[in-house]
């Protein structure tokens, strides 16, 4: 981008106006603004079907609103809702796997969040033998490597246990 302002100069990360979407006669959201500064940490909550989900793939470009817009200033990384890993390759493999397809390497970097995270003496293990939440733990770092400006996240911590919900949160922060 020409131009374009480091993080830590810009005011509003993500921008959404007076936003419009529906699906089959039902409407979602009805003239929404929200607006997230950079460098800031939020979460929405809602119950089930109240349209979280829906509001960050409108974000990313996903679905398209039926009326408002959406401005997000920067790049940005997403970690879905569920884990798409590779269960028959080692942690250790994904991560590489993921490093060619997003450009990044594995470092000292990596090597400090997989610490924080609990997962070093796992790399070596089948995908397939770990549970939920290491699972979501290696998706996080993968999504943490790829390095952008931004990052979505879609139930972090859903479905892990609490010692994981915490590594997780300290993380995020």
């Amino acid at each position: 981008m020409k131009g374009a302002k480091n993080m830590s100069e810009i005011q509003n990360a993500i921008e959404v106006k007076n936003l419009k979407k529906g699906f089959g006669g039902r409407v979602l959201f009805e003239n929404f603004s929200l607006n997230v500064k950079a460098n800031t940490i939020h979460a929405i909550i809602g119950p089930n079907g109240s349209g979280k989900t829906t509001l960050l793939r409108l974000i990313t470009g996903v679905y398209q609103p039926n009326a408002g817009t959406i401005n997000i200033a920067g790049k940005y990384a997403m970690q879905l809702e569920n884990d798409y890993l590779y269960e028959e390759q080692t942690g250790l493999e994904n991560l590489k796997i993921f490093g060619k397809y997003f450009g990044f390497e594995i470092n000292d970097r990596s090597d400090g969040y997989c610490t924080q995270l609990g997962l070093t003496e796992h790399l070596g293990k089948r995908v397939s033998t770990y549970s939920k939440g290491m699972k979501r733990k290696l998706s996080l770092l993968i999504v943490i490597m790829i390095g952008r400006d931004i990052l979505l996240m879609d139930e972090p911590t859903s479905g892990v246990d609490p010692i994981s919900r915490v590594e997780i949160r300290s993380l995020i922060e």
